[in-house]
C-alpha cells in the first residue's frame, strides 16, 4: 500500500490482511521448527513501513532477536 502523507513523502506499508497472513505463517513455522527447542515461550512480531521485526523470548536466555 502506498500512502502520500501530504508532505510529498511516499510511505510504503504492508496491507493489514497481508500482515495477519505473515504473522500466522511465522507463528506456525516457529512452532513446527522450534516448538520445544530452546525453551521458546513467545514470539513478538511488529511491522514498521515495509519491514517486519521478529523477537523471540526464550527460557533461560531472555529476548533473542531472530531477524529485523
Amino acid at each position: 500500500m502506498i500512502d502520500n502523507n501530504n508532505s510529498g513523502e511516499i510511505i510504503i506499508s504492508i496491507p493489514s490482511d497481508e500482515k495477519e497472513d505473515v504473522k500466522t505463517r511465522i507463528v506456525m513455522y516457529s512452532a513446527e521448527q522450534y516448538g520445544n527447542m530452546f525453551g521458546l515461550i513467545k514470539i513478538d512480531i511488529r511491522f514498521r513501513g515495509y519491514f517486519c521485526y521478529i523477537e523471540s523470548y526464550h527460557e533461560p536466555h531472555g529476548t533473542v532477536r531472530m531477524c529485523s
